[in-house]
């Protein structure tokens, strides 16, 4: 929780109840016969709370335990939840003395004033724990290893400013999460063909474009995932326009994204997207046989999408 960072961390709390236990209780995940979980919080007024829930391998909740501490430090609480949590896996545990590392110091010469006693350790709430009878050593499930996310579909999308009239195409592409870093994403959109008419010529334009950027916004829940991504995008716009040779120019821009999967079920999700492209060439596509302007590159274009897709995990 917010402000606990410095408590303790599982790693060590494992270590600490394995001493008590004289063996290693921790597992993988698909080997446990039981589950540990908590967290500690700060309190109102000072000190630390923690609450500590024991499972089945089912998800049935066998047992809780919180416990709480006045100290202005929450590493204060390292060892009474591993004696805790040693206890509701082993109640034998309690008859056993300390790790060697954690026995008091010898006892020193008596001085005028005695030092203060600790901060008592206040048990706020006690629930009767279902331990395991006599048999295997208890396994627990240590934490899940951080894996890769994708999320990825297709969509029906529409464009404004891309091609001479408001097009429609379709968007295929997606968004990976490697553990520890930014999303990254890829697509590919084919518009459909837009007719012009303009300066007194005809004709069709097409544009087929591929992208791929960075979001580093990235917020999510049990049911909603959102990105914002900035993109670098590059396409083939192809003019045919009568009177004048097919005219193929290349098209580079950036573009600000915005991007949103709802999951619906199992895997399946619903996915939109929008975006502001900015063109950094801006071809100007000329009439036949009168001088003018058939269609220029705006300066700002956009594009909207709706579709399906899938996210793992």
């Amino acid at each position: 929780m917010p402000g606990a960072e410095s408590c303790v961390t599982a790693q060590d709390l494992a270590r600490d109840v394995n001493a008590r236990l004289g063996r290693d209780i921790f597992v993988a995940v698909t080997q446990a016969d039981v589950s540990v979980e908590g967290h500690i919080e700060a309190r109102r007024g000072g000190g630390w709370r923690a609450v500590i829930v024991l499972r089945d391998a089912h998800g049935a909740t066998l047992g809780t335990r919180e416990l709480e501490r006045t100290d202005a430090s929450c590493a204060t609480l390292r060892e009474p939840l591993a004696l805790v949590i040693a206890v509701m896996l082993d109640p034998d545990a309690s008859l056993r003395p300390p790790p060697a590392d954690s026995a008091p110091p010898p006892p020193t010469a008596p001085s005028p004033t005695p030092p203060s006693p600790p901060p008592p350790i206040v048990i706020e709430k006690e629930v009767p724990v279902l331990v395991p009878a006599p048999g295997p050593p208890v396994t627990v499930a240590s934490p899940p290893a951080p894996t890769w996310r994708l999320d990825a579909g297709a969509s029906f999308t529409a464009g404004f400013g891309l091609l001479p009239s408001p097009a429609i195409g379709g968007y295929a592409g997606g968004l990976i999460e490697p553990p520890g870093l930014f999303p990254l994403e890829a697509f590919g959109i084919a518009w459909l063909d837009a007719a012009v008419s303009q300066s007194g010529a005809s004709g069709t334009f097409s544009l087929d474009m591929v992208g791929a950027g960075l979001c580093p916004l990235h917020v999510e829940n049990g049911y909603f995932r959102a990105y914002g991504c900035a993109d670098g995008e590059i396409g083939l716009l192809t003019g045919r326009v009568t009177g004048q040779p097919i005219d193929q120019e290349l098209l580079v821009a950036g573009a600000l994204e915005g991007r949103a999967s709802v999951h619906v079920a199992g895997p399946f999700a619903l996915r939109i997207g929008a975006s502001l492209v900015f063109p950094v060439t801006r071809h100007d596509f000329a009439g036949g046989g009168t001088g003018g302007s058939v269609f220029q590159i705006p300066v700002v274009a956009s594009t909207v999408d709706v579709g399906t897709g899938v996210l793992f995990p």
